[in-house]
């Protein structure tokens, strides 16, 4: 084999060589792994057909021991399938007749291999429906719906199926069926004879198989406390009775042969109070206190009368704190006091005799909050400030509390965090990260705080641009590795040197060191120089 020469980049190429160095260590690095792909030691050796139309003209119709055309890792001479990269070997394998993936029948040789047969073959021959895609699996079954209503009864067996068994085969038990013969009918019901109609049934019971509900004629229910009267079925109980209609009963209890309920007058529940229970107009033994004010609230002692409403100069209460002004009649409590009308409150409890509500200025809870002086409007919010010298807007020094309407006092400032307390044209500490001295755009890092005004001066900044190598020069803004090029041809040699440069390089030098004669403009390209000095360089500038 041809040794290969190598030839170095030229200057150009080689500036963009360690984009490429990742790839180039790669492949060199790599190899082709043959493990694998020699034929087993049984596999038949084919005869390569002469015709095929695949073949190229130097085929002489015998297979090539070295040619592997379908690249499964087998030669075409041991090869059964030379043009098919799955088959390689012969395998047994079962006829397939229904494509469903499972054979049936006498074994027989394939080409084929380890996971893979042909088309209408399988490695398995369990189906037990040859000729049926669907079917091809013997399950096991304990239970059988032959009607398919739903229900059914205990049978075991095998059926030939696919992924689940078929319609009217389950392992599950369902409800049982009473008839599996007849879709109509899976439960027995227990009924009596319904001759009225009405869904409550009498006499002897019986036992049918239906669908659920007792056939025609029949009800569920028994116990009809009158079978020939379709209105009445059930003996139902009472407790109260309401005789004169007036809504409130009395105590009476007993059962009634009715319909779904019990009829008006007639009450399952708690007996009312009725104090005559024959006039509809007096039902309600009333307590009633004297009303002199007629503000709807009484006093004085109660007396006890049995009437259907309250007459005039009467109340059901008694409570009225002033008997003799209709205005006030109330006791309300008080938790609060807003004398000035602000909303804003003063913790102040008490009890005040009124209508139906306290006045404007008495209130049960606190309303937007506590007022720090509740004999004026205009001020009610307790606040910390301090005091602003220079009028910027912020204060300085020792806090002290101001009750305002929330805003701070002329002279003062809500913010003590004046940096410069006499100067109004600084007035917060502004953080910095990172400096530009000498305003070529590139920083140095450099973290303090600057009392300023927002936004952060020059040349100041929280953010970096660039890593300047050299802040007092703006001519120099980054590190460089660069090589001498005495004979100004473009390409340097020698040592290289780390120079903190600018935009331009530095006369007498070049961002490329491979030149073969540094004294001879006409000679720029050194291979032996690439291979010693700069490559070794490059590396060693892309190490992390």
């Amino acid at each position: 084999m041809r040794p290969l020469r190598f030839r170095a980049p030229s200057a150009r190429v080689l500036s963009f060589l360690p984009l490429f160095l990742p790839a180039l260590t790669f492949v060199a690095g790599c190899g082709v792994d043959t493990t694998g792909l020699m034929p087993p030691s049984d596999v038949v050796p084919v005869v390569a057909d002469a015709g095929d139309p695949r073949a190229d003209a130097g085929d002489s119709g015998q297979a090539v021991p070295s040619r592997d055309t379908d690249a499964d890792g087998v030669v075409d001479a041991l090869d059964c399938a030379p043009y098919d990269s799955h088959a390689w070997v012969r395998v047994d394998a079962y006829a397939d007749e229904d494509g469903d993936g499972i054979g049936a029948g006498p074994v027989t040789k394939v080409c084929g291999s380890a996971n893979y047969v042909p088309a209408g073959y399988s490695k398995l021959n369990t189906d037990c429906a040859p000729t049926n895609a669907l079917l091809y699996v013997l399950r096991d079954y304990t239970f059988r719906d032959a009607d398919g209503d739903g229900a059914t009864v205990t049978e075991s067996g095998a059926v030939c199926s696919g992924a689940d068994l078929p319609k009217g085969y389950t392992n599950a038990a369902l409800a049982p069926d009473c008839d599996d013969t007849n879709a109509a009918a899976w439960t027995n019901v227990t009924a009596w004879i319904d001759a009225d109609g009405d869904g409550y049934g009498a006499g002897p019971s019986v036992v049918q198989c239906t669908a659920g509900a007792p056939s025609a004629g029949y009800a569920a229910r028994d116990g009809d406390c009158d079978p020939l009267d379709s209105a009445r079925f059930q003996s139902l109980p009472y407790t109260a009775r309401d005789a004169d209609a007036d809504g409130v009963t009395v105590a009476e209890a007993g059962n009634l042969c009715t319909g779904v309920s019990l009829p008006p007058g007639y009450a399952l529940a708690p007996p009312g109070n009725d104090c005559n229970d024959h006039d509809a107009s007096a039902s309600a033994l009333q307590l009633l206190y004297v009303d002199t004010d007629g503000d709807g609230v009484g006093a004085g002692a109660v007396q006890s009368l049995c009437l259907g409403t309250t007459p005039a100069g009467f109340s059901t209460t008694g409570s009225d704190c002033a008997p003799t002004d209709p205005l006030a009649f109330n006791e309300l409590g008080y938790a609060y006091r807003d004398v000035d009308g602000d909303h804003y409150t003063v913790a102040a409890s008490g009890v005040i005799c009124t209508g139906n509500a306290l006045p404007a200025t008495y209130l049960p809870s606190a309303d937007l909050g506590p007022d720090c002086d509740d004999t004026s409007a205009a001020r009610f919010r307790q606040v910390t400030v301090y005091v602003d010298a220079d009028g910027d807007g912020d204060g300085a020094g020792s806090s002290s509390v101001a009750c305002t309407a929330g805003a701070a006092p002329t002279g003062y400032s809500l913010n003590g965090t004046d940096c410069a307390p006499t100067d109004p044209t600084l007035r917060v500490a502004l953080p910095y990260g990172y400096v530009d001295r000498d305003g070529d755009g590139q920083t140095v890092v450099e973290s303090g705080a600057l009392c300023a005004n927002a936004p952060l001066p020059k040349p100041y900044a929280t953010t970096a641009t660039g890593l300047d190598c050299d802040d007092a020069d703006a001519a120099k803004t980054h590190f460089a590795v660069i090589f001498p090029d005495a004979d100004g041809d473009g390409v340097g040699g020698g040592q290289y040197v780390i120079e903190c440069i600018g935009a331009a390089l530095p006369v007498g030098y070049s961002p490329y060191g491979d030149d073969e004669d540094d004294g001879d403009p006409a000679k720029k390209d050194d291979p032996e120089l690439f291979e010693s000095v700069l490559l070794p360089v490059l590396l060693a500038s892309k190490a992390p």
